[in-house]
C-alpha cells in the first residue's frame, strides 16, 4: 500500500519539491567526458590495494606465523565470522534449504506414497490379490465346476458379441 499512498511524492505533482536537485540528467557525452577526466591515481587505487593486500597476506602467512595465532585469539569473533563466510551458508540453509526440504518430504509422503502408490501399483496389486483370493474360493477342483465356468463364460461372451452387432 506504500506505493498507493506515496505515488504522488515520488512520481506525481509533489515529486518536484521532494527530489529537488537529487536527480540530475546527464547526457552520455557528459558521462564519457567525466570518466576521461578522473585522475589517474583514483583509477589505480584498486590495483594498488590488491597488491598491498597480497603483500600483507604473504608476509603474515610465510614470515609472521606467530602473529596469526595472536590475531585468532585476540579477534576470535571476527575470525569465526570471517572463517564461516559471514554465516551466509547457515542463513541460506535455515531460510531456504530447510523449508524446501520440509515441503519436499511432506509432498513425497502425502502425494507420492499415499496417493500415487496406493492408487497406482500398490492399489492395483491389492485389488488383484483380492480378486485372486475370490477366484481361488471358486476353484474346488471338480471337473463339472470347471465345465460350468466355461459354459457360463462362453454364454456371456457370445451374448456380448451379439448385443454389439
Amino acid at each position: 500500500f506504500a506505493g498507493l499512498f506515496f505515488h504522488d511524492y515520488f512520481f506525481g505533482i509533489n515529486s518536484i519539491p521532494f527530489w529537488k536537485n537529487s536527480i540530475v540528467n546527464i547526457s552520455e557525452k557528459e558521462i564519457i567526458t567525466l570518466l576521461h577526466n578522473i585522475p589517474i591515481y583514483v583509477k589505480k587505487i584498486p590495483l594498488l590495494m590488491m597488491f598491498m593486500g597480497m603483500l600483507v597476506s604473504l608476509v603474515l602467512y610465510f614470515f609472521l606465523r606467530n602473529i596469526n595465532t595472536f590475531f585468532k585469539e585476540k579477534f576470535k569473533i571476527i575470525y569465526i565470522f570471517l572463517k564461516n563466510k559471514w554465516f551466509i551458508d547457515e542463513i541460506y540453509s535455515f531460510l531456504i534449504i530447510r523449508p524446501i526440504s520440509f515441503l519436499g518430504n511432506g509432498f513425497w509422503k502425502s502425494i507420492d506414497q499415499e496417493l500415487i502408490d496406493n492408487l497406482g501399483p500398490n492399489g492395483i496389486s491389492k485389488m488383484i490379490k483380492k480378486i485372486g483370493a475370490f477366484v481361488s474360493i471358486l476353484q474346488t477342483g471338480y471337473l463339472y465346476h470347471y465345465a460350468l465356468t466355461v459354459i457360463v463364460g462362453l454364454t456371456v461372451f457370445i451374448s456380448i458379441y451379439f448385443y454389439n452387432l
